[in-house]
């Protein structure tokens, strides 16, 4: 039987996937990540399995491609902010 890598909080989680605090927050609360188990609701911490975690990254990714140079001029292909 295969071992399975023990389960991470939210915070190890987010470090998992490499998402800040900002952006572990959001994709929590916007319930794209999901615990294995959910048991905030009786007082223990929400834990989460690695794999799930591996699987949205791979949903992320999926039809990803290289990028030559990265672009710092987000918005700015349609003129100033207004």
């Amino acid at each position: 039987m295969p071992l399975r890598a023990a389960p991470l909080s939210l915070l190890l989680a987010g470090e998992y996937i490499n998402a800040s605090r900002v952006q572990r927050a959001l994709l929590y609360s916007a319930g794209i990540l999901r615990p294995r188990l959910a048991t905030a609701d009786h007082g223990a911490l929400e834990t989460f399995a690695p794999e799930d975690l591996d699987a949205f990254l791979a949903r992320l990714f999926d039809g990803a491609g290289p990028v030559a140079v990265a672009s710092m001029s987000i918005g700015t292909e349609l003129g100033p902010l207004k």
